[in-house]
């Protein structure tokens, strides 16, 4: 089950903030995009910052937390994006458990 507006009690964590981007630490059990039943992790975060829009460049499954890297300016995302997709830039993942 994903959280609804109204019973918003994320204050999430972020690890770093840059100009151009934000680190925060993704709670499992989270959609990273709205599912249609409840508000996505950008939704609940991009007022939490102050801004108007948040852009991803990777996903974390519903069910996965860790950190997500989530791009503060359209300017910087299509610059990021790019890189990813020329894989000047890679993801990795980590089971900790």
């Amino acid at each position: 089950m994903g959280v609804r507006p109204s019973e918003s009690r994320y204050m999430f964590e972020i690890l770093l903030r840059h100009p151009d981007f934000v680190a925060i630490n993704k709670p499992a059990g989270l959609c990273v995009h709205p599912d249609g039943s409840a508000e996505s992790f950008t939704g609940l975060l991009a007022p939490q910052i102050a801004v108007a829009r948040v852009w991803l460049l990777a996903r974390l499954y519903k069910p996965t937390g860790g950190v997500l890297l989530l791009v503060l300016t359209p300017e910087s995302a299509s610059v990021l994006h790019h890189q990813f997709s020329a894989h000047c830039l890679h993801q990795t993942y980590l089971d900790l458990r």
